[in-house]
């Protein structure tokens, strides 16, 4: 069965899958957070789009190789001449250069690549096996308002 999770995350059109690291194994979640929020708004701004209008949706997971805390996202909202490899390679390059993270991979969203599926996993009714320690409140998604927001010209219809 579908979860609630998966199922708003399919209604997103969404344009960029990443995995952020950090380099300290398990810094905080307000650093990671604030980090985090600093390459989404700066990619917003490179691009005169307002932060807020901007659908997100952040994921923590430790790592399998000694446990470290890093993030996955998917993004969208940029104008269509902004998704492109060039913006992913800034995002990356941004990360490791002004906002602390280490080694990090940013990609353009494939939807045949099931990245929602990898940010959802856990998150629907299949038992959690394997999660090296993590609780449930940890599994949690994090989303922007306006993934929420039915006005948003990124959503699919909710008949689809």
């Amino acid at each position: 069965m579908e979860s609630a999770d998966s199922y708003i995350l399919s209604k997103i059109r969404w344009q960029i899958f990443g995995g952020l690291s950090y380099p300290t194994p398990n810094c905080s979640e307000q650093r990671r957070m604030r980090a985090i929020f600093a390459l989404f708004r700066s990619t917003a701004k490179d691009f005169y789009v307002h932060f807020p209008d901007l659908p997100w949706c952040v994921r923590l997971e430790r790592g399998p190789i000694g446990g470290a805390l890093h993030n996955h996202f998917v993004f969208a909202g940029l104008p269509d001449e902004a998704v492109c490899s060039t913006t992913c390679a800034t995002m990356m390059e941004r990360w490791k250069q002004r906002f602390g993270g280490t080694e990090s991979k940013i990609e353009l969203f494939d939807p045949s690549q099931c990245g929602l599926d990898y940010l959802s996993k856990g998150l629907g009714f299949e038992p959690l096996v394997g999660w090296g320690g993590l609780n449930r409140a940890e599994l949690d998604l994090r989303y922007s308002d306006a993934v929420w927001n039915p006005n948003n010209h990124f959503r699919t219809s909710v008949d689809n």
